[in-house]
């Protein structure tokens, strides 16, 4: 159980954890009491990972694993994946973040494997194509974005 200093209880805050490498506080006012006085901010009404204090302060929901579904949920992507969890598409290259780790590719990169092809449009992600047609049909374009309709 975490130990609540009385110097962060004096000044109203309460530290919740570290993320990122900075400690995170909420106001007092925000966490909940567990029956006895002694506040609890590892309150969590989704089960996600994250206290609800911090949820608030991110503005994730406390009330949905998933804020932004993208099928992580926001404790995985702010404390493993470091994706936001308010964005279902971190890098903007068409893939949501969790297909993106369903397929192996890098939710932060949007050209996984660095071809000039941007992830969502690219028939392989994880092979360096550069830029060749690798698409069956052979008659140019990639992936879903094929203009032939040809994949």
């Amino acid at each position: 159980m975490t130990q609540w200093s009385t110097k962060a209880m004096a000044a109203g805050l309460l530290s919740i954890g570290v993320l990122a490498g900075t400690l995170v506080t909420v106001p007092a006012a925000q966490a909940k009491s567990k029956g006895k006085g002694t506040p609890s901010a590892s309150v969590d009404t989704d089960h996600d990972g994250l206290p609800d204090a911090l949820e608030k302060k991110l503005g994730t929901n406390p009330n949905k694993a998933d804020s932004d579904g993208d099928g992580l949920s926001d404790g995985t992507e702010v404390m493993l994946l470091h994706t936001d969890p308010l964005d279902i598409d971190t890098d903007n290259d068409g893939l949501s973040d969790g297909e993106e780790i369903e397929m192996h590719c890098n939710p932060l990169d949007p050209d996984t494997d660095d071809d000039g092809i941007v992830d969502g449009a690219d028939d392989d992600p994880l092979t360096d194509d550069n830029g060749v047609d690798q698409s069956a049909d052979q008659h140019g374009g990639h992936g879903r974005d094929d203009a032939s309709g040809h994949h």
